[in-house]
């Protein structure tokens, strides 16, 4: 496991490195990853890095954080004392808990109906329910929370959106460093787009990693 704290650390201070960058360049950084990768590295016991994570945090102004925003709320300081500091280490771990034995049953138990067959590993029944691009999609990130990886990555020939393939060599490479098969996780680690380890994805990738839940509804897409 001290391989995947290493990555863990290494992913979490790329998003720190970013940010502050950010912050140095454009008097301003994204405060709700920076938030997230605050959250990641005060679980993960990054104490260093969380605080790094704070300190950006800190320095968010009412104007930066509304910059987006066409609100009739006063742009006042008042409004971010909330924003601007991290959660309490138990509602960290209330939205990121430890993967249970049974975490992938139960979401696919509890996701949509064509992923049921997958349960058996009868993908091609699910395949065939699949409506959708995003349907086809939720079968391969099946597949890869189930541990068949390898038949995860071939079923990204399935799908015809660059960003819905990189969605499953995410989890599959996420996965494969959970159980500890790190090589084949380096290859597909190596493969990802610089964009999909931004801010977010390697904050989540650092969570994951670390054997945490690293969003809701975990493998699948949380928009």
């Amino acid at each position: 496991m001290h391989q995947q704290r290493d990555l863990s650390l290494q992913l979490l201070t790329h998003v720190a490195e970013l940010l502050e960058e950010s912050q140095r360049k454009g008097g301003g950084c994204n405060y709700l990853a920076a938030r997230f990768a605050g959250h990641a590295a005060r679980l993960l016991e990054f104490d260093a890095l969380s605080l790094r994570f704070a300190n950006l945090l800190a320095a968010l102004t009412p104007d930066q954080y509304w910059s987006a925003m066409i609100t009739n709320i006063p742009r006042t300081d008042d409004v971010l004392r909330g924003v601007r500091q991290l959660l309490p280490l138990a509602e960290i771990e209330r939205e990121h808990p430890l993967f249970t034995d049974d975490y992938a049953t139960t979401m696919i138990t509890d996701s949509s109906v064509h992923l049921l067959p997958c349960l058996d590993h009868h993908y091609e029944a699910a395949f065939a329910a699949a409506e959708s691009e995003a349907s086809r999609e939720e079968v391969a990130l099946t597949q890869a929370v189930l541990g068949d990886t390898e038949l995860a990555i071939a079923s990204t020939s399935r799908l015809s959106e660059h960003h819905r393939r990189d969605n499953v060599l995410f989890v599959v490479a996420i996965e494969l460093y959970r159980h500890n098969r790190s090589a084949e996780a380096e290859a597909i680690h190596k493969r990802l787009p610089k964009a999909t380890l931004c801010e977010w994805g390697s904050a989540h990738m650092a969570l994951g990693v670390a054997n945490r839940v690293p969003w809701a509804g975990y493998p699948y897409a949380d928009y």
